[in-house]
């Protein structure tokens, strides 16, 4: 059996399961990265330090309570044979992407995403459209996996290949 990550709520990933096919497996899970908290957080300490003001102190707390909400109904799931993403409160996405349909996969993180292990997982799709996944947990690791499964899908169906 694959080693798989844990990442997402139970409820979340209950979700994703149910889109499974028969016999799939799941390889690889992560969720959104802590980092949603960061400006929230800074919002609330804002408050706090400039004399308690209950305007940013109140902000901040309907702000990381969203940022809960957000985080813990976000997962981004990698089976052996597709990407699958749930993310969002308001307004929930849900990718369901075979590799058939992946032409390349690209990370992309700035200097705080590279030091706090968090980026934005942008799949090249063939057909030209682009599906990014971002704010991802151990971005590099899904990079790579996706590589890997991109790789072994294009041995297992030749005619498949990179343009």
């Amino acid at each position: 059996m694959p080693e798989v990550t844990s990442g997402g709520s139970r409820r979340t990933v209950a979700s994703l399961n149910t889109m499974l096919i028969p016999g799939e497996q799941v390889l690889f899970r992560t969720r959104l990265h802590w980092a949603v908290f960061l400006m929230p957080g800074l919002v609330l300490v804002a408050g706090l330090w400039f004399g308690g003001r209950l305007v940013p102190i109140v902000l901040g707390a309907v702000l990381a309570a969203l940022a809960y909400a957000t985080y813990s109904r976000s997962v981004y799931m990698l089976t052996d044979r597709r990407v699958l993403a749930r993310t969002g409160l308001l307004r929930m996405r849900v990718v369901d992407l075979p590799y058939e349909q992946v032409r390349s996969v690209v990370r992309q993180q700035g200097v705080l995403g590279t030091a706090l292990g968090y980026g934005t997982v942008v799949l090249l799709k063939t057909d030209g459209a682009v599906q990014r996944l971002g704010g991802v947990a151990k971005a590099p690791e899904l990079m790579w996996r996706i590589e890997n499964q991109l790789a072994a899908a294009r041995r297992r169906n030749p005619g498949t290949q990179e343009h």
